[in-house]
């Protein structure tokens, strides 16, 4: 089991948490079950965070809480916790920055808000819908995120970009998904530019973070967030060099996506084939291609 204070401090002197999972637990309604521990957790997170709102300090104690409770749950029903790489960012503790993570589940986030509070005081950029949800709303609010309508793109923009901008200067970090929703497999071509516009506006490090959270896969319609969990996988959290202000646009994002592509390579986590297809053709994965078995074609020559 992990607790709050053991997992901040072996984070901070090591930038590293890694942690087994329990024996996978038998297979019998175990995704139900899981979810069901889950939703407890959940709740009892969000009846505290409502009593941390306007309180920063009580805010990150309740966001790092609901995120050990997230990751006991993983290692309960059998995966475990792999994160590392955050030594890397020791450098920028305590100092206004963007991180930017890739979006595989609904799992990243509960859990990437707490790891980063060990580190920095960071505002999450979410869908306003979120906020919507009972207790999840409630850790989010305490935070004092970045709430977009997700309906108008130059709107959402904006918002960003100026709500962004103010809380950078006032000394707190930037989370953000820039591929906007969940995704099964990393597509390049949809994780926008948003954090280096941001983060190169206000001339801050820009950090790119790498997650596999295949542990929880997605699911259908409306259960879209309650899909089976598949205990052979490790929820995986690694963050790479902080990207200094400075450099060429182009250059600060394709460093963040390559850094994030390779470490989901390396994982073998689905990566979208970028030169595949065009882009208007949906997104191909990277799979092994299939040997031709077909019998070769008769030749027929024509008669003398």
């Amino acid at each position: 089991m992990i607790t709050p204070s053991n997992f901040r401090s072996t984070l901070l002197d090591t930038g590293a948490f890694i942690h087994e999972g329990r024996k996978p637990a038998p297979q019998c309604w175990v995704s139900l079950r899981y979810h069901c521990a889950f939703v407890r957790r959940l709740v009892r997170g969000g009846i505290a965070a409502r009593r941390a709102v306007g309180d920063d300090e009580a805010a990150h104690r309740e966001s790092l809480q609901t995120s050990v409770n997230m990751f006991n749950n993983v290692l309960q029903f059998g995966g475990g916790v792999d994160i590392s790489g955050f030594e890397r960012a020791r450098e920028i503790r305590g100092k206004p920055a963007v991180y930017v993570a890739n979006h595989l589940s609904p799992l990243e986030t509960y859990l990437l808000p707490g790891v980063l509070f060990c580190f920095d005081n960071i505002a999450v950029v979410a869908k306003i819908s979120l906020l919507k949800v009972p207790f999840l709303g409630d850790i989010l609010r305490a935070s004092r995120p970045i709430a977009l309508g997700r309906q108008d793109a130059k709107k959402d923009l904006l918002q960003v970009l100026k709500e962004g901008e103010a809380l950078l200067r006032g000394g707190r970090g930037i989370l953000l998904f820039p591929e906007g929703t969940r995704r099964a497999e990393f597509d390049a071509r949809r994780f926008n530019t948003l954090g280096e516009k941001l983060s190169s506006r206000v001339g801050v490090p820009l950090v790119p973070i790498a997650v596999d959270t295949r542990f929880q896969a997605l699911g259908k319609g409306v259960l879209r967030d309650l899909g089976p969990i598949r205990p052979n996988f490790n929820v995986r959290v690694e963050c790479g060099e902080p990207v200094p202000p400075g450099l060429p646009a182009k250059e600060r994002h394709a460093q963040c996506i390559s850094f994030i592509r390779e470490r989901l390579t390396a994982w073998g986590a689905p990566v979208v084939n970028e030169t595949a297809r065009e882009d208007t053709r949906p997104p191909a994965l990277i799979t092994p291609a299939r040997e031709d078995t077909r019998p070769p074609a008769l030749t027929i020559k024509d008669p003398p």
